[in-house]
């Protein structure tokens, strides 16, 4: 089911946080991209509000949304220490098609001080986010 991979090497900087996408692979079922995220805040980061469904996903030439398997990431994967690089290769719901063109890797709800975030008892009262949107050159 595999068909192909595609090197992309673009990247995205927002609130000290860089989110490099380093390739993609493309299967019949689904689609790969490893990313490099680069931390240089003094908090941990986590790229990923498990609380919010559809907060990481990648979007075609039409502005349709194919949302990560959020449910296959441990902690580890999506939590960047302060000052750290991370590579994580992320899953997609995005079924094959030829004519199908992602244009965009969206970070939509970056928690910005982890820290912070985890010890609050109410989640919907933390505000820290960022986002990044990356273009895919074509």
């Amino acid at each position: 089911s595999y068909i192909g991979k595609t090197t992309i090497n673009k990247s995205q900087k927002a609130d000290d946080v860089t989110i490099k996408v380093v390739e993609t692979d493309v299967y019949f079922d689904y689609q790969t991209f490893t990313f490099e995220i680069t931390n240089k805040r003094d908090t941990p980061i986590l790229i990923n509000d498990s609380n919010i469904d559809s907060t990481m996903y990648i979007e075609d030439k039409n502005g349709t949304h194919y949302q990560a398997y959020t449910h296959e990431l441990a902690e580890s994967d999506t939590k960047i220490s302060a000052g750290q690089t991370q590579t994580v290769t992320i899953k997609y719901y995005s079924r094959y098609s030829s004519n199908k063109i992602i244009k965009y890797t969206v970070f939509e709800r970056i928690v910005l001080d982890y820290g912070a975030y985890s010890h609050y008892t109410n989640i919907g009262a933390y505000k820290n986010f960022g986002s990044i949107r990356i273009e895919i050159p074509q």
